[in-house]
């Protein structure tokens, strides 16, 4: 890049000597550096400059520019027009890290942390995945609707003040270990009742067993 800056042509140097106010120019970008610097080329010549923290683009190499030239600084302003690319990206650098992109009817936004505050927020979509470390949510109430419903989970715990189930169909639990424990009362009611065990079927108490 200090090559570009070292050929930076005379007549360019001499328009902005006679005063001091910017002179602007339409320029196209060559080239891009890793410092927020660009070598760009115009009427008059080329030079290195610098993009300006109000310009919401991120220039690329083949966009048109405006470039703002004084005696001592060479600014890009803002993106004109961009290059043709194949599948039409654009990208929207608004500083600090965060940035808007778009290209072939995808949008990605990239940022540290966001926040958004609707009243009300209507969400569509065909196919939603989220993905990440730690996920929380906080609601006041919830309720949730679905055909078909899959978890799973290496481990899972739930807590609640009061819990009611209501299964229309049949319902089937699996597991290699199973233990419940009651303080208070434990009672099951069916028309038919079954227990099967493949070595023993034991009932133990402190207090009377009742059959009957």
């Amino acid at each position: 890049m200090q090559s570009v800056r070292n050929s930076r042509r005379q007549s360019l140097t001499q328009q902005t000597q006679t005063s001091s106010a910017a002179v602007f120019h339409h320029a196209r970008v060559i080239a891009r550096g890793t410092d927020r610097s660009l070598a760009v080329v115009c009427e008059t010549g080329s030079l290195c400059a610098s993009v300006a923290d109000g310009c919401l683009l991120r220039p690329d190499v083949g966009d048109m520019v405006l470039v703002s030239v004084t005696e001592r600084d060479a600014y890009v302003v803002t993106v004109l027009s961009r290059a043709a690319q194949a599948g039409g990206a654009v990208l929207l650098d608004m500083g600090e890290g965060v940035t808007l992109a778009a290209e072939s009817g995808v949008l990605s936004i990239e940022a540290a942390r966001a926040s958004l505050r609707f009243a009300h927020c209507d969400w569509s979509s065909g196919v939603l995945h989220c993905h990440g470390d730690v996920a929380e949510f906080s609601w006041r109430d919830q309720r949730t609707w679905s055909e078909r419903s899959v978890e799973a989970a290496a481990e899972k715990r739930e807590y609640f003040g009061e819990a009611s189930r209501h299964v229309a169909g049949h319902e089937e639990h699996s597991a290699n270990s199973l233990r419940q424990r009651v303080t208070e009362d434990w009672s099951a009611q069916a028309k038919d009742i079954s227990l099967f065990g493949t070595e023993r079927v034991k009932a133990d108490t402190d207090g009377d067993i009742q059959l009957g």
